[in-house]
């Protein structure tokens, strides 16, 4: 009896080292967003407005690690209208993504993008000002105030300004 009483305490004990820690499961989150326009000078020479055609767009943010730190992956479908105002000429186009941020323990983060993205550069940020769609790989860094310090455009990236001001 004391050995079958052993052996049970064995395997239950086997069960709970076995059994993973329930961990903490990201939040996802609806990335929700409404038609914007940037004033002439701040980003192009001409007012620019930015329409969402599709947006299914979520982000998962994951628990924060035992450092502080955290990553978050945006996905979904996204397609974008970028409208020259003064003109009425536009484009469309399927930005996707996706992407991940890595936001370090000091609130830095690195934005890191695949597939097709768009952004927004004002002219005291690197590489700015313009509107551009990339595709590829694109990184670009954060301080831990949320100024941006660095861009590292993909191979492929497209300057809309450009596109839409003839």
């Amino acid at each position: 009896m004391r050995r079958l009483f052993s052996a049970l305490l064995g395997l239950g004990m086997l069960a709970v080292l076995a059994t993973p820690v329930a961990a903490a499961r990201p939040e996802r989150v609806y990335l929700a967003a409404e038609a914007f326009e940037l004033p002439a000078g701040l980003v192009c020479d001409f007012t620019v407005r930015v329409e969402f055609v599709v947006n299914r767009e979520y982000v998962l943010i994951f628990p924060e690690a035992a450092d502080g730190s955290h990553r978050e992956i945006i996905t979904g479908r996204l397609v974008q209208r970028i409208v020259n105002v003064d003109t009425g000429a536009s484009i469309v186009v399927n930005v996707s993504g996706p992407g991940k941020i890595d936001v370090r323990a000091n609130g830095s983060a690195v934005f890191h993008g695949r597939g097709r993205s768009s952004f927004f550069l004002f002219p005291d940020e690197p590489g700015g000002p313009g509107v551009w769609v990339t595709s590829g790989p694109l990184e670009y860094t954060f301080d831990s105030s949320g100024v941006l310090v660095d861009v590292q455009f993909p191979h492929n990236s497209q300057d809309f300004c450009a596109a839409l001001a003839g």
